[in-house]
C-alpha cells in the first residue's frame, strides 16, 4: 500500500476461515507527510552528534519521522535526507528503522533532513587510522559467577570517535587465565539485545573459570591499537 496523498483511509478486509464463515475487519489508516526527521549513531555517547565509521563497508543509520506533534509517522523506502561526502543511500535496503548508506571515501560526511533542520556528521575512517579501543560492553543481566560464561562487543576508536559498526580483524586474549577464558563469538549471541546493537560486530564471551578480577586485552592487528579492559568473576 503507498500513500498517494495527505489525507485518511478506511481499509476494509474480508477472510473466510476453515469453517467457512467470512469475517470482516476494518482499519482507519492515515497518510501524512512527516515534519520532523531524527537522526542518531547506533554507538557511542546517546545523543552524540558524530560518531565514525570505516570506510568500504554497507552501514546503517537509525531514523524516525514524525509529525510536528510527535505522532509517528512509519512506512518503507521513503529517506528524507541527503548526504555529502562519501556516504551512498542504498535505497533497495528498504527499512523504516535504518537507512543504509555505502561509505566510499576517508574523510567528513554528513545527513541532512529534507523537512527540518537536523543533521547527523559522520567521520569516515581507514582502518589503518584505529587508534584506540573503546570500552567493551557486556550483555550482563546480573555478575558474571565462575562457570558462567556472557557475551560482550567491542569497538575501535578513532581520533577520539568511537567507529560503529566496525567489521574489522580484532583479537582478544584473557591475561588472567586462571580467573577468566576469553573467545571470539563468529555470530551475534542469540539473546535479547538493544536493537542498535544488531549492526555491532567485535562479539566476545568472558568465561568465568574462579573468584576474582578477569583481565583480558583487545587487539585491532591491522593498526596496532589495544585496550586492556577488566571484568569481576563472582562465586
Amino acid at each position: 500500500m503507498v500513500g498517494t496523498g495527505d489525507g485518511n483511509a478506511l481499509l476494509q478486509v474480508e477472510a473466510e476461515v476453515s469453517s467457512g464463515e467470512v469475517l470482516p475487519d476494518e482499519i482507519n489508516l492515515s497518510a501524512r507527510v512527516p515534519e520532523v526527521l531524527k537522526l542518531s549513531h547506533t554507538c557511542g555517547a546517546p545523543g552524540s552528534r558524530e560518531q565514525a565509521y570505516l570506510v568500504g563497508q554497507r552501514i546503517y543509520v537509525p531514523f524516525e519521522l514524525e509529525m510536528g506533534n510527535g505522532q509517528p509517522v512509519v512506512g518503507y523506502g521513503y529517506y528524507p535526507m541527503a548526504a555529502t561526502g562519501g556516504l551512498t543511500l542504498s535505497a533497495a535496503d528498504s527499512g523504516q528503522q535504518y537507512a543504509a548508506f555505502d561509505t566510499t571515501d576517508a574523510g567528513s560526511a554528513k545527513l541532512s533532513s529534507e523537512i527540518d533542520g537536523t543533521t547527523l556528521d559522520l567521520a569516515l575512517v581507514q582502518a589503518s587510522a584505529l587508534d584506540g579501543v573503546a570500552e567493551p560492553i557486556a550483555l550482563v543481566l546480573e555478575d558474571i559467577d565462575v562457570g558462567d560464561e556472557n557475551a560482550f562487543y567491542v569497538l575501535p576508536e578513532a581520533g577520539g570517535l568511537t567507529v560503529c559498526q566496525a567489521d574489522v580483524a580484532f583479537e582478544v586474549e584473557s591475561t588472567s587465565p586462571s580467573v577468566c577464558s576469553v573467545r571470539k563469538l563468529d555470530e551475534r549471541p542469540g539473546i535479547a539485545i538493544d536493537p542498535a546493537q544488531v549492526h555491532e560486530y567485535g562479539w566476545f564471551a568472558v568465561t568465568g573459570l574462579a573468584e576474582g578480577t578477569c583481565t583480558y586485552t583487545v587487539t585491532y592487528p591491522g593498526s596496532g591499537a589495544v585496550g586492556s579492559f577488566s571484568y569481576p568473576i563472582e562465586p
